[in-house]
């Protein structure tokens, strides 16, 4: 590869991630939309919460506009919103039961998709992949 091609090839695997995962999301037949699969990735598991605004930070999308989602999930018992008691206007997310199953089950598929993304890598040259992903990420943080 020469580097004229470098953001078309880290586009082209983006769009093989973003599509793997939508092929096993769909056979796993569950109600959420391809564009709030993240959510699931960024809320953490297991009872623990997370600020509402913490998650719109995070996510990069608006207020409003994660309401409405996080309205969604709520009615369909994959979330859950909780006042805070000293501060009305701070709101705890928390995934519900079925909520935290469906995220154990997107980190599965990802699991998967990363053990055919390394296949035929040696543990050092994945611990170098990442290590460098991780700086490039880094560099280019606006």
């Amino acid at each position: 590869m020469n580097s004229k091609c470098v953001t078309a090839s880290i586009r082209n695997i983006s769009s093989m991630i973003e599509q793997y995962i939508l092929q096993e999301v769909k056979k796993l037949d569950y109600p959420i939309s391809k564009n709030h699969i993240y959510l699931f990735y960024l809320l953490p598991g297991d009872g623990e919460r997370m600020i509402f605004n913490v998650l719109c930070s995070k996510w990069g999308i608006s207020k409003s506009s994660l309401s409405d989602i996080i309205n969604k999930y709520v009615d369909l018992d994959l979330v859950e919103k909780h006042e805070c008691r000293e501060d009305k206007r701070v709101i705890y997310l928390k995934l519900t039961q079925k909520g935290n199953s469906i995220r154990h089950k997107l980190k599965a598929i990802d699991q998967a998709f990363k053990e055919k993304l390394f296949r035929g890598f040696d543990e050092e040259q994945r611990k170098t992949f990442e290590s460098l992903l991780n700086r490039v990420e880094n560099n280019i943080i606006f």
